[in-house]
């Protein structure tokens, strides 16, 4: 019926226009026309015309993703996502528990670390430009309603010292105490450390593996010939620039209260297969992504591909994963010999058909090493001469398993054979 009328309406000016020859009326006629016109959408539906300057809300996001392909390679599509979101979450980090960082890492020198924190310097929240060699005390005296960009981390002489301000600043309400400068008579004084972070350079191993399991890490790749990307040059596309961090700045405005009820009171179904940490630092993203995709027929596409580019960059590491299994097996095969005794070798053999791929003593010490367990000389009957092996309960085992190597199925439940062992 409504669209029975529109179309009347739009037929009725549509003459007037044609038998009008006054230029006056037909500009009424034009924007009385504007001010009524209805488009049609794929299916019949009819949707109203945004008003002038209003967007969909996920477009913000899909400009920063055109910004980011425009003059960077990444080795997914997925992770311009991921980074158009983390971008975004600079703007609301307050509103959230904790606040993942970026960690942009290659093999090689000239892969796009240094290109990526100079896009992120044009977008994120009060950027703090691209900072080599820092100090602890830029760091954490800095840090509130600030991004910091840090390059060249493997060059970095103070990384131990660092350390501890990167370890505790990706979570809201963490502090350090310092004594305070001379003006302040040298007393203790606590700094807030929470802030959003991007941190580049070469290798994986130049931040502490705790700082690592706080980050979303990207792992750049040089460009091919075929694979260029264009120069970026931000005086000559300064105009660009101040549209796109005002798109940003509309939509955090537009959307804050609805992100942060998003964030505090919405389950995120397609998170709960990963860790807790990993939950903890994709939360605040997830809930932009909810935010932005909320009327859009891909929004399940779209999670698809966030979970995607959350399982590439957190990942649980597949040294880790390969420690879990080896976890589940050894309690699998505890239950019926408890417990289960062996040297790190003859423990081995028995897993050997049990893994894909087989498995060897070299896998299997530092397992048992990592969760603190001994050997003693015991004899087994038979034998002559004692060997140095192992004793694993199976209620230790399982008791690991339980709390560490969780297997999870493809619907995300936890796989639970007979009394829960893994």
């Amino acid at each position: 019926m409504a669209y029975a009328f529109w179309s009347l309406w739009d037929f009725v000016l549509r003459g007037l226009l044609a038998v009008s020859n006054s230029k006056l009326i037909s500009g009424v006629v034009l924007m009385i026309a504007s001010a009524f016109s209805v488009t049609t959408a794929a299916g019949g539906k009819i949707k109203a015309a945004h008003p002038e300057g209003a967007t969909p809300d996920f477009d913000i996001l899909a400009d920063l993703e055109k910004y980011l392909r425009r003059f960077i390679l990444l080795p997914d599509e997925c992770l311009y996502s991921l980074v158009s979101l983390w971008i975004v979450g600079t703007h609301l980090h307050k509103d959230f528990d904790f606040f993942g960082y970026l960690f942009v890492h290659s093999p090689e020198a000239q892969s796009g670390k240094s290109r990526l924190l100079e896009l992120l310097n044009e977008s994120v929240l009060n950027p703090s430009g691209i900072v080599v060699s820092p100090t602890p005390a830029i760091l954490y005296r800095a840090a509130d309603n600030n991004t910091f960009l840090l390059d060249e981390v493997d060059g970095w002489n103070e990384r131990d010292d660092l350390r501890e301000v990167l370890n505790a600043g990706f979570q809201k309400g963490r502090n350090v105490v310092r004594c305070g400068g001379k003006d302040e008579g040298y007393t203790p004084r606590s700094f807030n450390v929470y802030a959003p972070r991007a941190l580049a350079g070469i290798g994986t191993d130049i931040i502490d593996r705790v700082t690592r399991d706080r980050t979303f890490m990207i792992r750049m790749v040089r460009q091919k010939h075929t694979e260029r990307r264009e120069r970026f040059q931000p005086r000559k596309i300064k105009p660009e620039l101040d549209a796109l961090r005002k798109g940003i700045g509309d939509w955090v405005k537009r959307n804050r209260s609805a992100v942060r009820d998003w964030y505090e009171n919405s389950e995120m179904p397609y998170l709960q297969d990963f860790q807790d940490r990993t939950i903890d630092v994709s939360q605040s993203l997830a809930a932009i992504l909810e935010v932005a995709y909320r009327q859009s027929e891909g929004i399940r596409a779209t999670r698809a591909r966030f979970a995607k580019a959350v399982g590439m960059t957190r990942g649980e590491q597949q040294t880790a994963e390969n420690g879990h299994e080896i976890l589940r097996e050894l309690t699998k095969l505890a239950q019926a010999q408890d417990p289960l005794v062996g040297s790190a070798s003859e423990l081995a053999d028995r897993l050997h058909s049990l893994i894909d791929g087989g498995i060897t003593d070299k896998e299997v010490f530092p397992v048992l090493r990592r969760y603190d367990f001994t050997t003693k000389s015991t004899r087994l009957q038979g034998e002559d001469q004692p060997r140095y092996r192992y004793s694993l309960p199976y209620a230790a085992l399982k008791d690991l398993c339980e709390r560490y190597a969780v297997e999870v199925t493809n619907t995300g439940e936890e796989a639970v054979p007979a009394e829960r062992v893994m």
